[in-house]
């Protein structure tokens, strides 16, 4: 019986190292439905929500955001009619999320070319879409967030997103 008991502890100590080992090697992830995660996001929103206003989203296998939050209508003037925030754990994350293409690149503003630009805190960009109509997606390092807004024109997005970044 004690060998029983002592191959079972074996057995014990070794699938814990094997834990451990691999999942050191892993990128930290936190629980996509952590509110903790989720209001870390929601404090860092400016310009006209309210929590009654977006919804903590699930995680997507191909997207490793911390937490992400759909917001309806913007209240302010010019605001976006739509908004999706992600929070992630790392600049490569954050980079890779904002790197995906949401449409044919325009200007923002008429002193901005189209593509990625930068601005003191990341990167900004405005893009057209047939099907989602006009979007601006930037993000902001230091916080690893990725914003993107919609709207019906650009150039209205452009402004509220001068106040709200």
């Amino acid at each position: 019986m004690s060998m029983l008991i002592t191959a079972a502890r074996t057995l014990a100590i070794a699938g814990l190292l094997i834990v451990t080992i691999i999942g050191g090697t892993t990128t930290a992830r936190a629980d996509p439905d952590s509110q903790v995660d989720n209001d870390k996001l929601f404090a860092m929103l400016r310009g006209g929500y309210t929590p009654a206003d977006c919804q903590a989203s699930k995680q997507y296998p191909e997207d490793p955001f911390l937490a992400r939050l759909g917001c309806g209508p913007n209240s302010q003037e010019g605001g976006p009619s739509g908004a999706t925030y992600s929070l992630y754990a790392t600049d490569a994350d954050m980079n890779a999320a904002f790197d995906k293409r949401l449409g044919e690149p325009i200007a923002c503003s008429e002193t901005t070319g189209p593509g990625p630009v930068s601005w003191p805190d990341g990167m900004v960009q405005c893009s057209y879409n047939s099907r989602a109509g006009t979007a601006l997606s930037w993000t902001r390092n230091a916080d690893l967030l990725v914003g993107v807004v919609s709207g019906p024109d650009v150039g209205s997005l452009y402004n509220w997103w001068l106040t709200a970044r």
